[in-house]
């Protein structure tokens, strides 16, 4: 009899701890849905780009944590992770590149010494762009169909290149974000 009663806790433990596990993260995607996803190589900027202006008319600055991508709305973040350390970092997307044939995304120093690829220079990575992160790059309601564009071209990319992309589109709103708002 003890033996059931073990086994049919261990079932109900099993059970709950699904729940606890997927119940919030499946909340928390229906509310920031992946949009854009990407597996790739990943390299960072040489010390001689320090202060050069990007894409989008920023200077860049080896401290930020920054990125060039060639499709990726300028002005979104996206979430660059190591699969082989499991480290990720957050990165705004100011710039495009990388202009190295193989590379999928340029980081800036700090980014990548946060995911430990400074020594080897080239890594394999993995990229997501949430829904709020993508809409980060919307100032004003009017650029929210160049964000899409942008947005679509660079999930069209990397479904050519081999990585399904998640469902469709959700539509893009301007961020509602106070600190970000007229960036």
């Amino acid at each position: 009899m003890a033996s059931k009663r073990k086994s049919r806790f261990l079932a109900l433990a099993a059970a709950g701890a699904a729940v606890l596990v997927t119940g919030p993260a499946s909340a928390q995607d229906a509310k920031d849905p992946v949009v854009f996803r990407e597996e790739g190589k990943a390299s960072y900027y040489g010390d001689e780009f320090q202060g050069k202006k990007t894409a989008s008319g920023e200077r860049f600055d080896q401290k930020d944590l920054t990125a060039a991508h060639p499709e990726l709305p300028l002005g979104s973040e996206a979430t660059v992770k190591n699969p082989d350390t499991g480290k990720e970092v957050k990165v705004e997307i100011n710039d495009r590149g990388p202009h190295v044939g193989g590379r999928d995304i340029d980081l800036s120093k700090a980014a990548a010494k946060r995911l430990g690829i400074t020594e080897k220079g080239v890594a394999d990575v993995e990229i997501e762009a949430t829904k709020r992160q993508v809409e980060e790059a919307i100032d004003e309601p009017g650029e929210t169909p160049k964000v899409e564009h942008q947005l679509e071209a660079a999930r069209k990319e990397a479904a050519k290149e081999g990585t399904p992309q998640p469902g469709p589109l959700p539509p893009l709103e301007p961020s509602q974000d106070p600190t970000t708002a007229g960036k």
